[in-house]
C-alpha cells in the first residue's frame, strides 16, 4: 500500500487505541497506539505524530509505566515546539504535570503547572487585546462546539454502559470512523453512506434535493504564508460557519482538504443559492484578522439541484462543475449548474 494509505492506517490504529483507552482496556490501548506510532514515525505528519505521542504518554501513565510515559511526553513536547501549536503544547504540559503527580515528583508537577499557567495567561492577555465582539463570538462558538462534543460523548458513554464490551467498542469505532477529527462534522465515508439514502428518500417523497460544493479559495497560499496550524483553524471556523448557516436536517461533510459538501433536502435551487450566498458572505466578512492581522479568506460554491434523470453521483458531479465555473469566473462567488 502507498505511504498515504499507511498514514491513514496509522490514524485508524490511533482511533482504535483511544477507544480501548476510554473502555479502560489499557493494555490493548497501548498495543494499538504503539502500532500507530510505528507507522507514524515513517509516514505521519508532525501533528499526527504529536497526538500519537500524547496518547501513548497518557496510557503509559495510567499503566504506571512512568519511564515510558516521560519518554513519550518529552518527545511530544519537542515535536510540538518545533511546528508550534499552543493547544497541543498546553495538553503536553498538563500531561507532564499529571505524570509528575502520579509518580510523586513534586518538582516536575510544579514546573509543568507553572509553564501551563504562564502560557494560558499569555493566551488570555492576547485575547483581551483583540476586538471584544469578535473574540467573544469566536469563544462562544468554540465552547458551543466543545459542549456539543461533550454531550455526544456523554450520550455515547451511557449507551455503551448498557451493552456488551464488544458492542460498546463497535459503536465507538463507528462513530469515530464517520466523523472528521479536525472539524467534528461528518467525513467523506459518512457522505458516501448517507447521500444515496437521502437521494432515494427525497425521490420517493417527491421532495427537492440540492447539493452545495464548498471550497476555500487559494487555501494552499494560506498554509504557505501563515502555516498549517492557521490553516487548520481556518478549516475549523469554516465548518462552524457552515453549521450556523444550515438547517437541522441538512448534512454537512468534509469532502477532503478544504472542500465541504452540503446536502439540503427539500431545498430547490433558488433556496440553495440563497443559503450558499449567505455562507459565502459569512466567510468573507468573518473577523479573520483576530487569527492573523494579514489573514483574508474567501470561498467559492457550486450549487446543483436533483432532477428526475440524475443520480446521486451525477448530482455531485454537477455541483463540482458549477464550483469549477465559480473558480473560473474569479472565485469568491456562487454558481448554479444549469
Amino acid at each position: 500500500i502507498t505511504s498515504r494509505h499507511k498514514a491513514w492506517l496509522a490514524d485508524w490504529y490511533l482511533y482504535r487505541g483511544e477507544a480501548y483507552f476510554h473502555l479502560n482496556a489499557l493494555v490493548e490501548a497501548q498495543a494499538w497506539l504503539q502500532s500507530a506510532w510505528e507507522l507514524n514515525q515513517q509516514y505521519g505528519y508532525p501533528w499526527s505524530q504529536a497526538i500519537n505521542l500524547l496518547a501513548l504518554g497518557r496510557t503509559s501513565t495510567a499503566l504506571l509505566r512512568f519511564s515510558d510515559a516521560e519518554h513519550f511526553l518529552t518527545l511530544a513536547h519537542e515535536k510540538i515546539a518545533a511546528f508550534g501549536s499552543q493547544t497541543l503544547m498546553l495538553r503536553a504540559l498538563n500531561q507532564l504535570a499529571e505524570l509528575g503527580r502520579a509518580k510523586g515528583d513534586a518538582k516536575m508537577e510544579w514546573e509543568n503547572r507553572r509553564l501551563y499557567n504562564e502560557m494560558a495567561i499569555a493566551d488570555a492577555e492576547k485575547l483581551a487585546k483583540e476586538k471584544l465582539t469578535s473574540s467573544l463570538d469566536r469563544r462562544i462558538r468554540e465552547l458551543d462546539t466543545q459542549l456539543l462534543v461533550l454531550q455526544t460523548r456523554q450520550e455515547n458513554l451511557m449507551l455503551r454502559q448498557k451493552s456488551s464490551a464488544d458492542s460498546e467498542l463497535l459503536q465507538t469505532l463507528r462513530a469515530v470512523s464517520l466523523q472528521d477529527p479536525l472539524t467534528g462534522v461528518s467525513n467523506r465515508r459518512c457522505l458516501d453512506d448517507e447521500m444515496p439514502v437521502l437521494f432515494q428518500r427525497c425521490g420517493e417523497d417527491q421532495r427537492a434535493l440540492s447539493l452545495l460544493m464548498f471550497d476555500l479559495d487559494h487555501f494552499k497560499n494560506i498554509n504557505d504564508q501563515f502555516g498549517h496550524p492557521v490553516g487548520d483553524e481556518v478549516i475549523k471556523i469554516s465548518a462552524q460557519l457552515l453549521l450556523q448557516s444550515c438547517r437541522g436536517g441538512d448534512l454537512i461533510a468534509r469532502f477532503g482538504g478544504e472542500e465541504f459538501v452540503l446536502l439540503l433536502p427539500s431545498a430547490v435551487s433558488s433556496v440553495a443559492v440563497q443559503i450558499a450566498e449567505r455562507i459565502r458572505d459569512k466567510v468573507q466578512h468573518y473577523a479573520w484578522s483576530a487569527i492573523h492581522p494579514d489573514l483574508r479568506v474567501t470561498c467559492s460554491i457550486g450549487v446543483a439541484e436533483k432532477t428526475d434523470e440524475s443520480s446521486a453521483n451525477e448530482l455531485l458531479a454537477h455541483a463540482d462543475q458549477a464550483l469549477y465555473q465559480a473558480k473560473h469566473q474569479g472565485r469568491n462567488r456562487v454558481e448554479l449548474f444549469l
